[in-house]
């Protein structure tokens, strides 16, 4: 391994615009297509031999209507006002009665109804209507469930502010992980400066890592459309990335740095870092699929396909 790594760090030195032009090409070819082809991640989660799937098999055979569990719309009353008075009430019954009717919904309780008692506040301020949706967080899609949220409409007119709970408003509300990745980022970018005082030493492992991730990330988006993936798996896969990335271009960037430091010349320096160094980062790596991977045995496939993704990565 270690006279390989020492030839492919001589290449490098000698083709080394042609080496970094050839990754850039090859990330931006993989991030374009994977964009045009997008990704098809879903929330089937399904954990057979455990007991939750179980249950939740057992409920889905014997009570189909109960089996999703309920999901609320909430709404709260204007200042100094309340649900019941007749403006709000009327609008609350309305957009139950909405609900009851919609074949997307197989249970609708309301507030005022003689099941739903407990569903307003003793300030009768606040309150939520208790939808049964016939549909699974996993067969729910993103459009279903605006219209579902859309019936609630009346609410707004009159000034309640409806919010949809549960796997419902989740459906349509999830939050974005970009800025965390920007700090992430960002938080690298600081201490990599601070440790190496050059703003090259400190690029050297975030391009890698943001190369790599890229490339990792569009191979996901491909599989996804060929094995069902979580919609975590691309988050889990670009945490894991962006550490492992920048943390084994560190190892050979620093031992680099040192033998430069003690007068190597720099071509020598990169193949002698990379055989070095680099030896370590490939065991280190192959550890870390293989465990990753081995996840497999778990028998779970969601466990499974988040092992897998962030191998790739």
């Amino acid at each position: 391994m270690t006279p390989l790594l020492y030839r492919l760090g001589h290449f490098c030195t000698r083709r080394s615009v042609l080496v970094l032009v050839g990754w850039v090409v090859v990330a931006l070819t993989v991030v374009i297509v994977a964009r045009s082809v997008g990704q098809d991640t879903n929330d089937n989660v399904k954990l057979p031999g455990t007991d939750s799937q179980a249950a939740t098999n057992l409920l889905s055979g014997k009570f189909p209507d109960q089996a999703n569990g309920s999901v609320p719309i909430a709404f709260r009353a204007p200042s100094s006002a309340k649900l019941s008075d007749s403006k709000y009430k009327k609008a609350i019954q309305k957009v139950t009665k909405a609900y009851a009717k919609d074949p997307g919904i197989s249970k609708s309780v309301g507030p005022f109804s003689d099941k739903g008692g407990d569903q307003l506040n003793k300030k009768k301020t606040i309150g939520y209507i208790s939808l049964n949706v016939k549909d699974s967080s996993s067969e729910l899609s993103k459009e279903g469930a605006q219209r579902i949220i859309d019936l609630a409409q009346p609410l707004e007119k009159v000034g309640l502010n409806p919010a949809a709970g549960g796997y419902l408003g989740q459906k349509v509300s999830k939050p974005s992980t970009h800025v965390s990745e920007v700090v992430g980022l960002g938080a690298a970018v600081i201490i990599l400066l601070f440790t190496f005082g050059t703003a090259i030493a400190m690029g050297v492992p975030i391009l890698t890592a943001i190369i790599g991730l890229s490339i990792g990330l569009g191979t996901i988006a491909f599989l996804s459309h060929t094995v069902q993936m979580p919609t975590s798996a691309p988050t889990l896969a670009t945490m894991i990335g962006l550490g492992v990335g920048i943390d084994y271009a560190l190892f050979i960037v620093t031992r680099h740095l040192q033998q430069l430091a003690d007068g190597m010349e720099p071509r020598e320096s990169v193949a002698r870092a990379t055989a070095t160094s680099g030896g370590a980062v490939v065991f280190a790596a192959g550890t870390v699929i293989i465990a990753l991977v081995s996840l497999a045995a778990a028998g779970i496939p969601t466990v499974t396909t988040l092992g897998y993704t962030a191998a790739i990565v």
